[in-house]
């Protein structure tokens, strides 16, 4: 597989989602920070990889997922995420 890239911002919780998706499936990745309270997703560099705006952006050498559904259909998990959505449940927040 090609070298993952996932750009995302330390705070969000759909990046948090995906980094431990990663994390659990044993990929490696490189982290690309962007730091949304400086409206780095919206240059346009940023832009031309994700015309959304938006954090996760995962992608590859072949394809790339804008959002946490999309990042899940680009690494093939859903599975994997049913046994993180069944944690969630029964460990539900606050």
């Amino acid at each position: 597989m090609a070298q993952v890239v996932l750009r995302d911002y330390w705070r969000s919780s759909a990046c948090y989602r995906v980094r431990i998706a990663l994390a659990h499936l044993g990929i490696a990745y490189r982290k690309v920070p962007i730091d949304l309270l400086k409206g780095e997703q919206r240059a346009e560099d940023d832009r031309a990889i994700n015309p959304q705006g938006l954090v996760p952006t995962l992608y590859n050498a072949r394809r790339w997922g804008a959002d946490i559904s999309a990042c899940k259909r680009l690494l093939d998990i859903d599975a994997e995420c049913a046994k993180l959505s069944a944690f969630d449940a029964a460990f539900p927040r606050a």
